[in-house]
């Protein structure tokens, strides 16, 4: 995520550990997480936080961080221009579901809105969480069933993180996603 690119070492060490991550042929993931309030100066804040997009197999960002990051306000729109190597990206929208691109091909992911709301913090790890548990191969080499279904429990996870206070004691157990 973005956090640990706000000063160094820590963001020289993540931008080595993407590339060897990549070189060594392992899914390599980035939560924007954009907490403009870390960075010193947000404009190089921004320039710093596109950087992964050309490094990494799967992104998730909420639909504020695509507005960001592209410049565009209708979310399909942005995430179309989307400027990244990845080859699924989720655009995270609270209880309108989320977004997805896998490819070049754009899906969306309706959710069941959560019985209560408690605690909207965690929601995206946990989406975040449960999409990376549940891919079982380098995205591009998923079709879009699988990972229609990994998006969808994904989604769960998230709705089910937002009946819970905090982030990790928000965080469902799989079997709570069955």
């Amino acid at each position: 995520g973005s956090v640990t690119l706000t000063q160094e070492p820590s963001r020289s060490a993540t931008f080595a550990a993407w590339l060897a991550g990549h070189d060594a042929g392992a899914i390599c993931s980035y939560d924007v997480n954009w907490r403009p309030r870390l960075w010193p100066d947000v404009t190089e804040g921004i320039h710093i936080v596109k950087q992964p997009l050309q490094m990494v197999d799967i992104v998730k960002m909420n639909a504020a961080e695509l507005i960001l990051l592209t410049g565009q306000t209708e979310i399909r729109s942005g995430l179309q221009a989307l400027d990244t190597k990845a080859s699924l990206v989720v655009v995270t929208q609270g209880a309108q579901g989320c977004l997805y691109r896998l490819h070049d091909t754009i899906y969306e992911q309706s959710v069941i809105p959560a019985s209560e709301v408690i605690d909207t913090t965690g929601a995206g790890d946990a989406l975040m969480a449960a999409l990376l548990a549940g891919i079982p191969d380098h995205p591009a080499r998923l079709d879009e069933q699988q990972v229609a279904s990994i998006v969808e429990r994904a989604s769960r996870a998230g709705t089910h993180a937002v009946a819970r206070a905090g982030a990790i004691p928000s965080l469902p157990y799989a079997h709570e996603l069955l």
